[in-house]
């Protein structure tokens, strides 16, 4: 009977896992990352070509002639991991358009991209971000759409970025078409998301350690104008630790 490759790698991570749990702790994790490196090897290149992530639609580079490039972070692929179609893939060379809000992934023979089907990606990373689907409750009011949301915190509140980019033509002609970021941020917290713009949002949404937060931002020198993003980040982890 044959076994077809991924069944053998789902196969071999559970007795990989059992034995790590069984045995001494450092000498089996060394025997455990060694196997599953090697498992991986054989993985994609028994695949090779026929994985699933490698069966998609061409992926065709618009706005060339621009400042700037419409991918998050780089101009060029990096290599970096993705759940698709429920399988787990890594060291793929990718990336992630934000004008068009398509994960793309180097094909194979490294000579193209192919865009992957959004609908079967359930979280990637890449550039020490992990970003994941999020798809809005029915019957529930919430300010998100679906898409591909950066998650930078973990804990009781969540707190993620939607980042898109723009092609921007401009009026004066003497002035180069440009790509412009654009990041919006929302918390999840008790299974409901909300938009959070300033200071003042965090606190409203987070009321309930509004006073432990004023002491936190303050203490810390905290800048919500200047540096929104990171202000967000620690104070909602923060906030976390403070409930947990």
């Amino acid at each position: 009977m044959k076994i077809h490759i991924p069944v053998l790698f789902g196969i071999f991570l559970n007795i990989l896992s059992f034995h790590l749990l069984q045995g001494q702790q450092s000498a089996d994790t060394n025997f455990y990352n060694k196997s599953l490196s090697q498992l991986r090897s054989t993985y994609y290149t028994e695949g090779g070509n026929n994985l699933k992530i490698y069966n998609g639609r061409e992926y065709i580079r618009n706005g060339l002639n621009a400042k700037g490039w419409p991918f998050f972070e780089s101009n060029d692929p990096i290599n970096g991991s993705v759940i698709y179609n429920g399988n787990f893939y890594t060291n793929i060379d990718m990336r992630y358009d934000l004008v068009e809000n398509k994960l793309v992934v180097a094909t194979y023979t490294k000579n193209g991209f192919i865009e992957l089907v959004p609908e079967k990606i359930s979280s990637f990373s890449l550039h020490n971000h992990h970003f994941v689907h999020l798809l809005p409750e029915k019957n529930k009011n919430t300010s998100i759409e679906e898409g591909f949301y950066d998650e930078l915190s973990q804990g009781r509140a969540i707190l993620y970025a939607r980042r898109i980019k723009k092609f921007v033509v401009p009026t004066n002609t003497e002035e180069a078409s440009k790509y412009v970021q654009y990041n919006t941020y929302f918390i999840k917290t008790d299974s409901s998301f909300y938009e959070i713009g300033s200071k003042a949002d965090l606190l409203k949404t987070l009321n309930v350690k509004k006073d432990e937060l004023k002491k936190y931002i303050k203490s810390h020198k905290l800048n919500f104008k200047k540096d929104l993003e990171n202000s967000l980040s620690l104070t909602v982890n923060y906030y976390s630790l403070l409930i947990m």
